[in-house]
């Protein structure tokens, strides 16, 4: 176990859950969806209505505003039929209006049906619907950050973690709170992501050792978000290199630090401005001397999952759950280190 003091269990890296979050975006930035240049679809549905000319081309898109932030599809027609009424979207028009009229309609999912009905002297009725298809609307819809051009977040977290770690004559179990700080900057956004974070295990709440320790952890990570995968999804293939430490009176366990390159894929996927769900996992040979020790025997893997909740108007609230498992072997001994991280994290701004 000689060699073993020269090394940390990284079973504690408790920092993964907190890369997991959104970008503040920058009000100055340029969007990469120009709304009212966006490809918009428009067919009617239905038998027809007699004397109603609706023009489908080059339909007219605008921006939302702050009190309605839904984009506005607004189209043009007329209807010439003596006697007769017509209502659009459950709201009659004027019979002055009838001749010439424009209707905007705010859009709130990608395909958005409109009900037209003509509606004769004697009460009969006639249907039929407007359907316009709005291919952007998801990426329009998305936070905005993911539509401005600079993208900048702080986001801190607090949790529990649980604990495992042995080695030969040697088990401590604990469960400890766990806090983490993550700084993200997206590069050419978005086409290269970059993540500073921090990890520290605080005190514990229970062990089964009486000697108790903590964790401190750097991750420096970057990559490419894959521009072949499109809003709501993004797919970042991420690398870099880690390094933890152990905090425990005078070095009591076999492994005291421990660094090495990571791989860190990730998938996310917006559902709208309100939250987000992101999946990673991660691969980490553990190094010795700036060299890989063993690829197969020395190693943590790990992966997690977080789902996001926007609040209107204010900062995001993150609720995740992550698991990292440590294996090596130093000198025929085996050292071995697992943790499941619950956490809640917070956008700083």
């Amino acid at each position: 176990m000689g060699h073993a003091r020269k090394i940390l269990p990284v079973a504690i890296l408790g920092l993964a859950f907190s890369a997991f979050a959104q970008e503040t975006g920058d009000p100055g930035s340029r969007q990469i969806l120009d709304v009212s240049r966006a490809p918009v679809r428009a067919h009617l549905v239905g038998k027809g209505l007699k004397g109603l000319e609706i023009s489908l081309n080059g339909l007219d898109v605008q921006a939302g505003t702050s009190s309605e932030p839904q984009p506005i599809v607004t189209f043009q027609g007329a209807f010439d039929r003596e006697n007769w009424a017509l209502v659009v979207a459950q709201k009659e028009l004027k019979q002055g209006d009838l001749k010439s009229f424009r209707i905007p309609v705010p859009i709130s999912r990608r395909e958005t049906w409109i009900a037209l009905t003509a509606i004769g002297p004697r009460g009969e009725q006639e249907n039929e619907s407007l359907v316009i298809d709005f291919p952007g609307f998801e990426l329009y819809s998305a936070d905005p950050r993911v539509r401005e051009g600079r993208k900048t977040y702080v986001l801190a977290g607090i949790g529990v973690a649980n604990q495992n770690y042995s080695e030969p004559g040697l088990i401590a179990d604990q469960i400890s709170w766990a806090a983490n700080i993550t700084v993200r900057r997206l590069i050419a956004a978005p086409s290269w992501d970059l993540r500073l974070v921090g990890s520290l295990t605080l005190a514990p709440l229970s062990s089964t050792n009486p000697t108790k320790y903590r964790t401190l952890g750097f991750n420096l990570i970057g990559g490419y978000v894959l521009p072949i995968v499109k809003e709501p999804w993004r797919v970042s293939l991420l690398a870099g290199w880690y390094m933890m430490r152990m905090l425990v009176q005078q070095d009591a366990f076999g492994l005291r630090w421990i660094n090495g390159p990571e791989l860190y894929p990730s998938v996310q996927r917006y559902f709208g401005k309100s939250s987000l769900i992101q999946f990673y996992g991660k691969y980490s040979p553990v190094a010795g001397k700036y060299r890989i020790v063993s690829i197969s025997k020395n190693r943590e893997i790990g992966g997690g999952i977080l789902y996001q909740w926007n609040r209107s108007g204010g900062s995001p609230l993150a609720f995740s759950v992550d698991y990292q498992q440590l294996q090596l072997e130093i000198s025929g001994a085996s050292v071995n280190a697992s943790t499941w991280t619950g956490a809640v994290s917070y956008g700083l701004y």
